[in-house]
């Protein structure tokens, strides 16, 4: 009877049979075709004898704002300011006089916009200030007055409003990229939560519930309960708008201080550790649900909490640190880390980060006349010139941010342009020629040593070659069902001859390296499960494998720890030519570009030794010669061919 390691070797596709019965596409390994000796030999064209030869670069000229008529003012304090005692909006020059020319010191609010109600007229403001709820306004005040808080300045209330305005435009767009100033400077900020007349009580008790039971081993059935209910308003607290949306991730970041308008100091980091606190509770069995307890979908019986796609990047925990560090943050980072959050306006995609990224990475704000925060202002018009507004504002962004050498664009996971129009994916597609054979992204060649030319035609470049993509898997997602799919593939993989080691490497790794701290492995657990993970996919038949896999709980283990799935994450399969064994590779490819039938190369596009290389270059042949990127692929140490070959990307 032949084992089940010899009876894949008879399979080239593979299904996966979900919980509900539901067939998935799993794996398939593609037959070697008559057409597939004549490619390579029509691929090898020359390198160039211009290699050598440095790429001349024209730099994009890039229109800055003008200073405006009154370029006495002192640009890095606010414009104007409102004077709570009076009652009265003040220009810079007004408000100057009163201080002695000495900038006062202020409070700055930050709120979500939320649905506009109405249109607010306040003495003095000379346009309606647009409000979700007039309540906010009157809280705002009351904070004022119990604190004795002079000068205030808000958003909505100290830029002009007024619509269809070009002068509101030319306001807007000098007062945008001053707000790091404004939030750096103020003495503090206060927060008006989405949810603001029910979230400073239900903070208060989650950080109370926090600080009498962190040490707490055991629960008595009272405090059991009163615990356990108390998870419904850690999520109502962590699901505010307040920090979901785009605008206001750089005012949870740059202020000095976050106040409640009950008076609380508003933390981030107690709420990261509140939560770490439930997690830990949950996964160690001390926090269990009582009798008359809630019931909650999004608490796993496995101890898991999983509350709205929650990361760091909304409690802000890395870019904080990164901000203290630096100054500022990489604008790809910040657009990496808020793809989840919401906006009104499509141009806020670029323009509500701006208060966090480097002057070197800014480029002139435009704000359409018609684009102001008005009542029932978002029609499908509107939409379509915001989202005109952002591409054009992104393409001349993102020259400056490849100028820099941040990033290498041929081996950058931009996001499926098919889904460009979509929220969470708004980011447009980082292309090759626009056709009139100017410079564009992909030419910069850091790490290539070798001539890059951009022609109508595409991109030429020299490259070498890893080899031929003879199979792929499914596409997985997050979750501990895809990592179970994950780990059936590599199985069958490695029984069919694969070289598994680089993604059985980097799931050790993931094990070391956790997101968070909670999920740190004492060295001992560490080490065992890493032994358990590599048996578990050198076990001799799937059933071994899970039994292993279960037996370490290395589901739990490696879905805590993150930094593996993901979106868009599948597993190609490599020839690498020759007698060598064929790899399996962790790969990042475009939803819409799936790599199919042997038609898709794996290239190493720097000139870098092959040993430190990172990713590569995972791209589909379209004729002799000629390629378009698909995605990238997780390096692995392997034996290259010398002699790099040029070849064409479109």
């Amino acid at each position: 009877m032949e084992s089940e390691e010899t009876a894949v070797l008879f399979k080239d596709r593979f299904e996966y049979v979900d919980r509900t019965g539901k067939k998935l596409e799993l794996l398939a390994i593609w037959q070697e075709s008559s057409e597939d000796n004549d490619v390579g030999a029509e691929d090898e064209i020359g390198v160039e004898a211009d290699d050598d030869k440095e790429l001349a670069e024209k730099a994009h000229e890039i229109e800055q704002p003008e200073a405006g008529a009154a370029n006495n003012l002192n640009l890095t304090i606010p414009l104007r300011l409102y004077d709570c005692t009076d009652g009265v909006l003040k220009d810079q020059e007004t408000y100057l006089r009163e201080t002695d020319n000495v900038a006062p010191s202020y409070l700055i609010v930050s709120q979500v916009w939320g649905d506009i109600q109405e249109l607010m007229g306040i003495p003095s403001v000379g346009w309606k200030v647009p409000i979700s709820d007039r309540r906010k306004w009157d809280i705002i005040m009351d904070y004022c007055r119990s604190q004795d808080v002079k000068w205030l300045w808000m958003d909505i209330l100290c830029i002009n409003q007024t619509k269809n305005s070009a002068e509101s435009d030319r306001e807007k767009a000098l007062e945008i990229p001053k707000m790091s100033f404004y939030y750096r400077e103020a003495t503090a900020c206060l927060v008006i939560p989405d949810r603001y007349e029910t979230f400073p009580q239900e903070y208060k008790e989650i950080l109370e519930l926090h600080s009498m039971f962190k040490d707490t081993i055991t629960f008595d059935p009272s405090t059991m309960l009163q615990v356990w209910n108390s998870i419904e308003k850690l999520r109502s607290i962590i699901q505010d708008a307040w920090f979901w949306r785009v605008w206001t991730l750089q005012e949870l970041l740059l202020p000095q201080l976050l106040v409640l308008s009950d008076g609380q100091i508003l933390d981030p980091d107690d709420i990261r550790s509140a939560l770490d606190w439930y997690h830990i509770m949950l996964q160690r069995g001390i926090l269990k649900k009582p009798t008359g307890g809630k019931d909650y979908p999004y608490v796993h019986p496995t101890g898991e909490i999983k509350i709205a796609a929650l990361g760091h990047a909304n409690l802000g925990d890395s870019l904080r640190k990164v901000l203290k560090q630096k100054g500022h943050i990489d604008l790809v980072q910040l657009v990496i880390n808020t793809q989840l959050k919401r906006c009104t306006k499509a141009e806020d995609r670029l323009f509500a980060l701006y208060g966090l990224v480097g002057d070197g990475e800014k480029v002139a704000v435009q704000v359409s006349s018609d684009s102001s925060h008005t009542v029932n202002s978002d029609t499908t018009k509107q939409v379509s010139v915001d989202l005109e507004l952002l591409r054009l504002k992104w393409k001349e962004t993102l020259w400056k941010v490849l100028r820099t050498g941040k990033i290498w664009p041929l081996l950058y996971d931009s996001v499926d342009p098919s889904n460009a129009m979509k929220e969470a994916s708004w980011m447009p597609h980082i292309i090759v020629s626009d056709g009139s054979g100017q410079l564009v992204p992909d030419v910069l060649d850091y790490g290539n040593r070798h001539a890059i030319n951009v022609s109508k035609e595409g991109l030429k470049l020299a490259a070498r070659r890893v080899g031929r993509v003879i199979g792929a898997s499914g596409q997985f997602g997050d979750g501990g069902g895809e990592l179970n799919r994950v780990f059936l593939c590599l199985w069958i993989l490695r029984a069919k001859g694969f070289d598994i080691s680089p993604i059985v490497e980097l799931l050790k790794n993931v094990l070391q390296n956790p997101v968070w701290e909670r999920d740190s492995l004492p060295p001992s657990v560490l080490e065992v499960s890493q032994m358990a993970l590599e048996a578990s996919l050198y076990a001799s038949s799937p059933q071994q494998c899970f039994q292993i896999y279960e037996a370490a709980k290395l589901r739990d283990k490696v879905v805590s720890a993150g930094g593996f799935c993901g979106w868009n994450r599948q597993i190609v399969c490599v020839e690498l030519g020759g007698p060598k064994q064929p790899l399996a590779c962790w790969a990042w490819i475009q939803s819409s570009m799936q790599p199919r039938d042997r038609n898709c190369w794996v290239f190493d596009v720097t000139s870098e030794p092959v040993d430190t290389v990172k990713q590569w270059l995972v791209a589909k042949r379209m004729e002799a010669g000629t390629y378009s990127k698909i995605g990238t692929a997780r390096a692995h140490p392997v034996g290259l061919q010398d002699t790099p070959v040029r070849i064409l990307l479109v």
